[in-house]
């Protein structure tokens, strides 16, 4: 039986060929299977929007995508020649590093009417390239703190980094919260789940925690950021679902891609503490001991 966590697992990890060889063992997902085929072998340039200057950065970065994911090209070759093209495209100077081009191409992207945010997600380059934004205030409680956030809601977005390109949509970053403390949220994750804990908790309970450990602690690695704010989710969600998905991406491999590193950080400790073992990732033992995950995260977080 197809298994969406597992699919979802794989493409946190950021392993696509283990994503689409298991897509293909399934006729119902066939169709998904074929666009794979379609995305990762076809020679022509992806139609991402009708603004041809836009569409051609996004494709420069796709192209980046299927070296790393698809062809497993190291990762610092990859970097090499995006940046080549980077230069080929902007076309005024050569740029030393990535985010110095990033930085031009921001400026472009912007006097053509949309918005950038560059750098990297998950130890991966990758940008957002959306439309509008629109902010709001939001009041937040923590377990060490109740404050307002100001959230940017972003919508229509063109580019929206290598998770969402690898899983042709399905998943990908729900936002972010910036160095000054306003959060940002990519609103079509979040489609009709305004009002239920796929928001308040797995998006603005874990962004706003990320912002009070930044502000807390400036110094703060991303696996830190990420494994807390996971904690955070376990301590207000209602279900095991969040921890489900925490248990499918767990990847001690690569401590870049901090999601993945995060959540294989969170199931071993919180195994230590439930089960006095070094690390359990049987969904069911796991639903055994539900009425201790709660106070355990809480425990780790305080720790």
């Amino acid at each position: 039986m197809y298994d969406s966590k597992k699919y979802y697992g794989f493409i946190v990890r950021g392993d696509l060929k283990s994503a689409v060889e298991y897509v293909k063992e399934f006729p119902l997902q066939h169709r998904r299977y074929k666009r794979y085929v379609n995305l990762l072998c076809s020679v022509k340039p992806h139609r991402f929007c009708s603004d041809k200057v836009i569409n051609e950065i996004c494709n420069i970065y796709a192209k980046y995508w299927n070296s790393v994911f698809w062809l497993l090209n190291e990762g610092n070759e990859a970097e090499r020649t995006l940046l080549d093209d980077l230069n080929a495209f902007i076309s005024d100077g050569v740029y030393a590093d990535i985010d110095s081009a990033e930085e031009k191409l921001k400026i472009l992207v912007e006097n053509r009417g949309f918005h950038f945010q560059g750098g990297m997600t998950q130890g991966y380059w990758g940008p957002y390239i959306w439309k509008k934004t629109n902010r709001k205030i939001y009041s937040v409680k923590l377990p060490h703190a109740f404050e307002r956030y100001p959230l940017d809601m972003m919508t229509g977005f063109v580019c929206c980094s290598w998770m969402d390109y690898i899983s042709l949509g399905r998943i990908g970053t729900g936002g972010w919260a910036g160095d000054d403390g306003t959060l940002a949220c990519v609103k079509k994750r979040y489609f009709g789940y305004m009002h239920t804990s796929r928001f308040k908790v797995n998006f603005l309970k874990h962004e706003a925690q990320h912002a009070f450990d930044k502000r807390s602690n400036p110094d703060i690695t991303s696996v830190q950021l990420e494994y807390r704010a996971k904690l955070v989710q376990i301590i207000y969600g209602k279900n095991l679902r969040a921890f489900a998905g925490f248990l499918s991406e767990a990847d001690g491999s690569k401590e870049e891609n901090s999601h993945a590193y995060a959540s294989n950080l969170l199931v071993s400790n919180l195994t230590k503490l439930v089960f006095n073992e070094e690390y359990v990732n049987d969904l069911d033992r796991w639903k055994k001991e539900q009425n201790k995950i709660k106070s355990a995260a809480l425990k780790l977080l305080d720790a």
